[in-house]
């Protein structure tokens, strides 16, 4: 979660000090993809545990965080989709 934290808080200051988001998405996109694509599968790991008092199941909403910050990080450096 911190670091999904962190690269919003850095793709944020740095859209605030006007570097253009395509820049920043030629720095930050594979690593947003990537922080997304593994949180998804370990998200998907633990609900496929059949037994809904596992202690792993506690982590489920901060998954769901954590999927929820990489998207609006990835959101805040592409360009807008075409209507």
């Amino acid at each position: 979660a911190m670091r999904a934290r962190s690269l919003m808080r850095i793709v944020l200051n740095r859209l605030a000090a006007g570097v253009p988001a395509r820049q920043l998405r030629a720095t930050y996109e594979n690593r947003a993809l990537f922080d997304l694509q593994r949180v998804r599968e370990m998200l998907f790991e633990i609900q496929s545990i059949g037994d809904s008092a596992h202690p792993r199941k506690a982590l489920i909403p901060e998954l769901e965080e954590i999927i929820d910050v990489c998207e609006r990080t990835l959101e805040l450096i592409r360009p807008p989709a075409a209507a």
